[in-house]
């Protein structure tokens, strides 16, 4: 297993296919490690899908990306918090929160953060595919 507090898992809008703004900066500061999966499980929230990290035997796929430079990663992962809503404004509810999760990349299991989804999900349906790009797809052709 490979620890290390400097390894994100990203399963969203941060996903090197989606090509966002957010992805450009992800990218300037993270290196990619490889595609793999978590344990955890999608859910479909109508427009987009969130990821809880409950146990439920369900994987849900993304990517592994390592800080390029040790030294800023306290500054990078700051501003990833504040761009998935951790510091939320005044009267503003928080619905992520970054956690450690083992994902298993090629083989090889690394501790990493990712962000879960903290709001109620008990009315949503499970995505089982756990794959935001078919998330996405499914949703244009449907």
């Amino acid at each position: 297993m490979q620890a290390s507090n400097h390894y994100l898992f990203v399963y969203g809008s941060l996903l090197s296919g989606f090509k966002t703004e957010a992805y450009q900066y992800l990218s300037k500061y993270f290196e990619y490690v490889g595609e793999g999966y978590i344990d955890a499980t999608m859910y479909d929230m109508g427009k987009y899908p969130v990821v809880t990290l409950e146990h439920t035997g369900h994987k849900v796929k993304g990517e592994l990306y390592a800080i390029k430079s040790s030294s800023e990663f306290s500054y990078i992962i700051g501003q990833l918090d504040d761009y998935e809503g951790l510091f939320p404004e005044q009267n503003e509810q928080v619905f992520f929160k970054r956690n450690k999760v083992e994902a298993l990349i090629n083989g090889t299991t690394y501790t990493a953060w990712v962000y879960e989804y903290i709001g109620n999900v008990s009315d949503k349906p499970i995505y089982p595919a756990g794959d935001s790009i078919s998330f996405f797809n499914d949703k244009s052709q449907g």
